[in-house]
């Protein structure tokens, strides 16, 4: 195991400048203020090679430059003396370098410093949500770099722009002509006329799916069960194949999205469970234009979602998934404190809703297609080489009582994850959940033959 040498430190200089928050930064903070201990299960975190050759003093050189263009990587946020909170974009800001040896043929994060930051609570009043850990060499060579970001910085598509752009400065191809999209852009823009039509005419369309009923009974369930016991989580996760080479076929068949065939089967996951009715959150991507695609800031919102799933056909089922999803995101740009008011209006609890969510990292990561080679081949035959784990993980305070996430697995493998209260699901529930989902696939590829 490699050994913590020292920690340095990157200064960029200059004058601040203090903004308000905007849209998807006050979300966040809403739902997981700075000093709750469920933003620590929120850190984004990243790694790369350097290039043979290059100095450390190089790659410091390079990390101060990458720190210095983007603003976001600059800011902290201050609370005191004001009613709501601010952004301030620190032009003299000093980001934390660790310093560690890296083994030669496996330059891994120590221990130590892995675990510290994976769980780690950013001090963001006082400090910039990111630091940064150097991998070096037997000759002092810098090796691996390590981004820890906290989730406010970015959401999953952004984190996958800046990796890039990290991989681009260091390796010295250089990046992409044209200006950055900073905080003080997003903050114009959300101010125009046209975003706050837009904003109105999201407020309708949340009023009108908020019209169905709350779900009290579910709700009261919950909080009977959890009342009084002790925090009990339990994961399960799947590595399947199978599904890898499967869902992009369903959803071309039905010409959809993968996301979308996603949503539905989520939908009827959640309804298995015993008295879950068809409501659930779910994380939605709000990068509509091309300057926001390339933008670091929490873009990612959590919406409510309604689908029915009885007295309908699979297709019907799967393009209603894709047009609730589809017209949820487009409306999920919205003042976060527009929708609390209309949550509360609406009789519905805030944005955890019923404490069911689906959180889409694959569809963010990757653009699966169906392959004719993959149609030809035996689907069947790749059940067998599913995986089932049980990992170990942290849940501060109340998760929610069902979460299913999806993620890039190995070449070719769609991996899935679950996440229950054990007070009120067993992890045999929800392995067999898991399962379901592959034999609901492979009952939909034999229904379209």
């Amino acid at each position: 195991m490699p050994d913590m040498k020292e920690m340095t430190t990157l200064t960029v200089r200059g004058e601040p400048d203090t903004l308000p928050f905007t849209w998807g930064q006050r979300w966040w903070w809403n739902e997981f203020p700075p000093e709750s201990p469920d933003r620590r299960r929120g850190n984004m975190i990243f790694s790369l090679d350097f290039p043979s050759g290059m100095s450390l003093t190089g790659a410091l050189e390079a990390l101060a430059d990458i720190v210095g263009r983007f603003d976001t990587l600059r800011t902290r946020y201050e609370l005191t003396g004001r009613s709501v909170p601010v952004q301030v974009v620190e032009r003299q800001a000093r980001i934390p370098v660790y310093l560690y040896t890296a083994e030669k043929d496996s330059p891994i994060l120590p221990e130590s410093i892995d675990e510290s930051m994976r769980t780690h609570n950013f001090d963001l009043h006082g400090h910039p949500p990111v630091c940064l850990a150097i991998g070096l060499g037997s000759e002092g060579e810098p090796v691996r770099l390590h981004v820890f970001l906290d989730h406010i910085v970015t959401d999953l598509a952004g984190a996958v722009h800046l990796k890039r752009y990290f991989r681009s400065v260091i390796s010295g191809e250089g990046t992409s002509p044209g200006p950055i999209h900073q905080p003080a852009d997003q903050v114009a823009l959300e101010s125009s006329e046209a975003r706050r039509r837009r904003n109105e005419k999201a407020m309708e369309h949340w009023r009108s799916e908020l019209k169905a009923p709350a779900p009290d009974a579910w709700l009261s369930h919950v909080a009977a069960a959890r009342s009084g016991s002790a925090l009990n989580f339990s994961k399960v996760s799947l590595d399947s194949p199978f599904l890898g080479a499967a869902l992009p076929i369903v959803a071309e068949r039905h010409q959809v999205s993968v996301a979308h065939v996603l949503c539905h089967l989520a939908a009827l996951t959640f309804e298995g469970f015993a008295g879950i009715p068809p409501h659930f959150n779910m994380i939605v991507s709000t990068r509509r234009s091309q300057v926001e695609r390339s933008a670091l800031g929490m873009y990612s919102r959590s919406i409510p979602i309604t689908l029915k799933t009885r007295g309908r056909t699979v297709g019907e089922c799967i393009r209603d998934a894709a047009r609730t999803m589809m017209r949820g995101q487009l409306f999920a740009a919205c003042d976060p404190t527009d929708f609390d008011a209309v949550c509360r209006e609406s009789g519905w609890p805030d944005r955890a809703m019923i404490g069911v969510s689906l959180n889409d990292g694959y569809s963010a990561t990757i653009n699966p297609s169906a392959q004719p080679a993959t149609r030809r081949g035996d689907l069947e035959s790749l059940l067998k080489l599913s995986n089932f784990e049980y990992p170990h993980f942290q849940v501060h305070q109340n998760g929610r009582a069902l979460k299913i996430d999806s993620g890039k697995g190995p070449a070719g493998v769609f991996r899935l994850s679950l996440e229950v209260d054990a007070r009120l699901f067993s992890a045999s529930a929800a392995e067999k959940a898991l399962s379901e989902f592959e034999e609901r696939v492979l009952m939909y590829l034999k229904k379209s033959r």
